[in-house]
């Protein structure tokens, strides 16, 4: 019941920015969209914890950073240009929008002793940085209409008219708050992938995420403030989608292949995944009782494939250390 109320709050809340903000919000839910098509093979969460994400960002972060921003103004610190709009609205911003992220982390790991793979964390990280983006671009285009223009100049890798980051817009050059919380999570999801690897330093590979895109946030702001062309030294944020890209690539990536691997070596796994598919492809009796139920029924093994996955990979980690 209360999963019911909640989904059709956060409808009737996306209906609300579709109305102010067609164009814009439907970019960011085509971008989810991609986002959940792309991991859809390798992801050990739901859309609906995904979707938790974007409900948190929308309902919580938006109200926490507008409560930040009239105690700032209240404590005298103008945060609407000079250092206040560059030096700390970027950091504010990029750290509060991890707040559902990791909220969602901490109760999954309660409930349960699985931890979120590097998919999981890409996924996360872009719907709790679309929430923050529907409801701050809803808010841009109500106070200046031409906003909408500026919007629609998007940059960045594209297939055709398509464009893979559709929330990378306009003149200042930020790829977009959906994308930059998918960039600083799956860069997260990265490192602890390449752990092993890595070693200690593997903390290096997310705090390098979260750094450029708090300086790219930074940078833009300074430009849209001042105009100054020190502001373009990152290339007026043309690579940075291009890394969003990459990232997520690599990040499927590795998760597929860590889940072939443990296929391989589970015969339970495997066998559980066939009798699966052979439920939505079958056309003879016994029928499955209706496509979406075989299709969901599929899924929900593919993402116990892929959280057993990533279990065992620390596991594995964990032996090798006690027989070394």
């Amino acid at each position: 019941m209360l999963r019911t109320v909640s989904l059709a709050l956060l409808g009737l809340s996306l209906l609300l920015l579709a109305i102010d903000a067609p164009a814009a919000t439907f970019r960011e839910l085509w971008f989810l969209a991609e986002i959940l098509l792309a991991t859809v093979a390798t992801r050990s969460l739901s859309a609906g914890s995904a979707l938790s994400a974007l409900g948190l960002s929308l309902g919580v972060v938006t109200l926490l950073m507008v409560s930040v921003g009239h105690a700032l103004a209240a404590a005298g610190i103008d945060t609407s240009e000079g250092v206040g709009s560059w030096g700390l609205i970027p950091i504010l911003e990029e750290s509060l929008k991890l707040l559902p992220v990791g909220i969602i982390v901490l109760l999954g790991r309660r409930r349960s002793a699985l931890a979120p793979n590097p998919s999981d964390l890409l996924v996360l990280g872009c719907f709790a940085g679309a929430g923050f983006a529907l409801a701050e671009n809803a808010l841009l285009v109500q106070n200046n209409a031409g906003i909408a223009r500026d919007m629609a100049r998007q940059y960045g890798p594209h297939l055709g008219p398509l464009y893979l980051v559709p929330g990378a817009w306009g003149s200042a050059g930020y790829v977009g708050h959906a994308a930059a919380t998918g960039l600083a999570c799956g860069a997260c999801g990265l490192g602890l992938a390449l752990r092993a690897r890595l070693g200690a330093s593997w903390w290096m590979v997310p705090a390098g995420g979260f750094g450029w895109i708090v300086i790219e946030h930074a940078l833009t702001n300074f430009y849209v403030g001042s105009g100054s062309g020190v502001a373009l030294i990152l290339g007026n944020g043309r690579l940075t989608p291009w890394l969003f890209v990459a990232v997520a690539i690599t990040v499927v990536a590795l998760d597929r292949v860590r889940l072939r691997a443990t296929l391989a070596h589970s015969a339970t796994l495997r066998r559980r995944m066939a009798m699966a598919r052979a439920v939505l492809v079958r056309k003879t009796p016994p029928f499955p009782r209706s496509r979406t139920t075989a299709v969901l029924a599929l899924l929900s093994q593919l993402r116990t494939a892929n959280a057993t996955a990533w279990l065992v990979r620390f596991d594995s980690r964990l032996a090798e250390r006690k027989t070394s």
